[in-house]
């Protein structure tokens, strides 16, 4: 990455290499799955068009394959979703001047593994442009869609894509982007350790008042902003 210009969409397409290859594994899972319960590959891809969610694709295939209401589906898919806002708002500090335009089209198409690209590029002190980041969300979508597709067509040979690892891919590249944003923010070691025991201590005194998925989120937030507090300070 350049350090001295700034960044175009190629880098940002070059940074998502590591996402596409971690998407083109859990993608295909997917699509084998949707064709276990008779989504047709056009269906699964205008599920990843509109949708394109993992976590929220995968349950929304297994709530079609329990018939639950729609209005279930939605409810759910709202809830597991919901972290994508507080990204939203940590992602949009990284950029100035963002049209209402511009700021959908990142928003949108927003994952938790480019929004880690993301603090990943802060992290090293590397500015990042809205071209890059535009490379590096769409670059991430059409992986993502394309291979979503091929595990419909391929649903059909194999029906178990955990054979084939493929369950683990999403996993390993958590791991990876934790691993380099961990090394690349070691400095900061105190920091984060405050942020870390702020959010399960809130965690722990929220589970015995409300639900777990809202104990979770509620606490997401507090570590949030404890962290945006953290740095005005610095």
């Amino acid at each position: 990455m350049h350090k001295g210009k700034e960044l175009t969409f190629v880098d940002g397409v070059h940074a998502a290499m590591p996402t596409m290859l971690g998407y083109a594994g859990i993608a295909f899972s997917l699509g084998v799955v949707a064709s276990s319960i008779s989504l047709s590959p056009m269906e699964m891809l205008l599920m990843s068009l509109l949708l394109y969610a993992g976590s929220g694709q995968f349950i929304l295939c297994s709530m079609i394959a329990l018939q639950a209401p729609i209005s279930a589906i939605a409810v759910t898919i709202f809830m597991v979703n919901l972290r994508h806002l507080m990204m939203g708002f940590s992602a949009s500090s990284s950029f100035s001047h963002l049209t209402l335009f511009q700021a959908v089209g990142i928003g949108s198409l927003l994952t938790d593994e480019s929004y880690g690209v993301l603090m990943l590029q802060r992290a090293k002190g590397v500015g990042v442009s809205i071209s890059w980041m535009n490379g590096l969300n769409v670059a991430s979508y059409f992986s993502w869609m394309t291979c979503s597709v091929l595990g419909v067509f391929a649903g059909k040979l194999f029906p178990s894509p955990k054979q084939f690892g493929l369950d683990y891919a999403l996993i390993g590249m958590f791991i990876g982007l934790f691993v380099l944003q961990f090394f690349s923010q070691i400095k900061e070691w105190k920091k984060y350790v405050l942020i870390i025991a702020s959010v399960w201590i809130s965690l722990f005194l929220l589970l015995s008042v409300v639900s777990v998925y809202l104990a979770v989120i509620l606490a997401s937030i507090l570590g949030c902003v404890i962290g945006v507090c953290i740095d005005e300070r610095i």
